[in-house]
């Protein structure tokens, strides 16, 4: 089972990357320099490790922004590292309450346009470098949706285990209240029978009696 969890996320994790790289192949062969691919290569493998190893959700997110941050540093769009930042936020989302859901995602926006202003102002890069944060807000607002339908359709699952529960419960005190009342009338028919028993044998000890005990009697 853990072996299959491994395969799984690691397999993931690589097609993201692939996906990422025939994107930027595309779109901006230029992204793909050797330090652009190595930045994107290890927040990848981060990616994958942090899943497999369950740390905690937030290092997802923590990990991709400084990817994002790093390939503006290079002075490209963050293509390369954009899919993990989108899929780390969902994750990060989905895995966490709102409240803090909703800080991560300010402070991940916050640092990509501090990142925007500190160096791709200078590389003149325009725009491009922060198309990914309404993606990343998106993927957070994703995350929070698919909490709350688990979260509901959890609760609706323990209202009808709790109405199960109740009716399995209601049942068996039925059961057993119609046992007490089969043993408490089969006890008060076997003492009436005792107690019948108990007059015909008087009766017929009179019965049996010499005639005269029997006037001495009456």
């Amino acid at each position: 089972m853990v072996t299959h969890r491994v395969m799984a996320w690691v397999a993931a994790s690589a097609a993201l990357y692939a996906c990422a790289l025939m994107v930027a192949s595309t779109r901006q062969p230029d992204a793909l320099s050797p330090a652009r691919v190595t930045i994107a290569m290890l927040v990848y493998v981060s990616f994958a490790v942090i899943l497999i190893v369950r740390w905690p959700p937030w290092l997802l997110a923590a990990v991709s922004t400084a990817g994002a941050v790093a390939s503006m540093a290079a002075g490209t769009p963050d293509l390369l590292v954009g899919p993990a930042l989108v899929a780390g936020m969902f994750v990060f989302s989905l895995r966490s309450e709102k409240i803090p859901g909703i800080a991560g995602t300010a402070a991940v926006i916050g640092v990509l346009l501090a990142g925007h202003l500190v160096f791709s102002l200078q590389a003149k890069t325009g725009w491009s470098d922060v198309a990914v944060v309404p993606w990343t807000a998106v993927a957070a607002a994703t995350g929070q949706a698919v909490r709350a339908v688990r979260a509901h359709q959890a609760m609706l699952e323990e209202r009808a285990r709790r109405a199960e529960e109740g009716r399995e419960h209601e049942a068996r005190r039925r059961v057993q209240q119609e046992r007490l009342r089969i043993a408490r009338e089969m006890h008060d028919a076997v003492r009436h029978q005792v107690a019948l028993i108990s007059v015909q044998a008087d009766a017929m000890g009179y019965l049996d009696s010499p005639p005269v005990r029997l006037l001495d009697a009456a």
